[in-house]
């Protein structure tokens, strides 16, 4: 039987204001083999690999600024062994939801020289990047 892999987040999603997710490597046995280079990452950056025998975990830092996007943590089959030297067949992966572009507002007049008083009917227009609920 070969040695299997599931991988796994601690956050399905992650947004500006969350700053890491935990990923664990959880194989059904200790692998042989098994490194960083392994691991193909994107949107983001993985990092150390730490843990010994059949669970390791990294911590996931998302990119920044990134509107509906999404990350991938995969693992390819045949890198890595089990303790006999049988490749692993299956590789495995993690999606993860991000939107870690933080939220911005632009503000504009139709007072091309912004000079003269509100009383002159100065109009401002607000304009959001995302819908706001307030």
């Amino acid at each position: 039987m070969t040695i299997a892999l599931t991988i796994s987040s601690s956050s399905a999603a992650l947004t500006a204001d969350d700053a890491t997710a935990t990923i664990t490597f959880s194989f059904s046995e200790a692998p042989t083999g098994f490194d960083a280079a392994d691991v193909v990452v994107s949107g983001g950056t993985l990092g150390a690999i730490s843990g010994t025998g059949a669970t390791r975990t990294a911590t996931f830092t998302p990119t920044d600024h990134l509107a509906s996007s999404s990350a991938s943590i995969r693992v390819a089959g045949g890198l890595y062994t089990d303790a006999a030297g049988i490749p692993a067949q299956a590789g495995a992966a993690v999606a993860i939801a991000l939107d870690t572009l933080r939220p911005w507002v632009a503000i504009s007049s139709s007072n091309p020289h912004d000079s003269g008083p509100l009383a002159e009917g100065v109009t401002l227009t607000f304009t959001l990047s995302e819908a706001s609920s307030d």
